[in-house]
């Protein structure tokens, strides 16, 4: 009899620890599909002081994301992951043959197996090798053949409907499994800081450069904060009438900051504290989930970091 407790309590402890048990089959996965836009200004006002050009940058995002460790070795669960880009000069698209404006693993649907050929690069004619280096030639080509034209950074954003940002970031859900599909919205955004309206003036839903010299000399004068300085003299920025901007992550890369002279302070506080207050508020006034504001990147490596630190998915999911 002894015998026979003990080895029912072996069994017991086996089964309770076997990857089918209850416990396990009870926690709940959730999916991240991740979403990319990126965004680019395509302004060549700055080259001659940037350390790397835009391109340099995107194409670390693009070959540090899409590849086979990131898409297969740590995600197994038909992630359906997607980047795409759009030039702020909306209306001004360089078009040529052979281009592509997205990479998209969401054409696969429930496909892994073709899934899984075409991120492992088994076939010949359609594989991600092929795809990366036509969206990074497709890229390249946008900003040889930039426009002098300026943005129009709102109407980009207000223009990124269900196709591009889903209103909402719950996409579907298996309660029997308890896996659940989430989207995760990234906007990426090469800018030098000074919001690309199109018009500048008093609201019109701009900051240019003579507008960030107002508000600065309007926080001086009043003890006030960029906000409220901003608001005082009319140039509140309307909130974006976009709901996929609900929950969607800002990165804002490249900014510049007139205010600096060969590298010393002309003017405190700063353009890059002024711009950075006021894109921030405007971009969660509008729903946004986070804004981080980047400097120019120095070196492949510093942009390299940026994107482990914040575009790589969770090894765990």
């Amino acid at each position: 009899m002894d015998k026979y407790i003990i080895g029912s309590l072996i069994a017991t402890l086996l089964v309770s620890c076997s990857p089918n048990s209850t416990e396990h089959s009870d926690k709940r996965i959730d999916v991240m599909h991740n979403n990319f836009i990126l965004i680019g200004d395509l302004s060549n006002r700055l080259e001659g002081n940037k350390p790397l050009y835009d391109t340099i940058i995107i194409n670390t995002i693009i070959d540090k994301y899409w590849s086979e460790e990131v898409l297969y070795q740590n995600r197994k669960l038909g992630h359906q992951d997607k980047m795409l880009f759009k030039r702020i000069q909306n209306n001004a698209w360089f078009s040529s043959d052979g281009e592509i404006d997205r990479i998209d693993l969401g054409a696969f649907g429930n496909d892994n197996f073709n899934r899984n050929r075409y991120i492992k690069n088994l076939d010949t004619m359609l594989n991600l090798d092929n795809d990366r280096q036509r969206f990074k030639k497709t890229i390249a080509l946008q900003y040889q053949n930039r426009s002098k034209f300026s943005g129009y950074i709102n109407g980009v954003l207000n223009g990124l409907g269900e196709e591009y940002l889903p209103a909402s970031k719950y996409l579907k859900g298996d309660s029997t499994a308890n896996i659940y599909h989430y989207s995760r919205d990234i906007v990426v955004i090469f800018t030098d800081g000074y919001i690309e309206f199109g018009r500048y003036g008093k609201g019109m839903n701009s900051l240019s450069g003579r507008q960030i010299k107002e508000i600065r000399n309007e926080m001086l004068a009043t003890n006030s904060n960029a906000i409220e300085a901003s608001f005082n003299l009319g140039y509140e920025i309307a909130a974006l009438n976009n709901k996929g901007i609900v929950g969607t992550e800002f990165y804002l890369l490249e900014t510049n900051d007139r205010s600096y002279t060969n590298g010393n302070p002309t003017a405190q506080p700063d353009d890059r504290n002024i711009y950075s207050s006021i894109w921030k508020d405007w971009l969660e006034r509008s729903g946004a989930k986070s804004v981080v504001i980047k400097e120019p990147f120095r070196t492949r490596m510093d942009a390299a970091k940026f994107v482990d630190q914040y575009l790589l998915p969770k090894k765990s999911i």
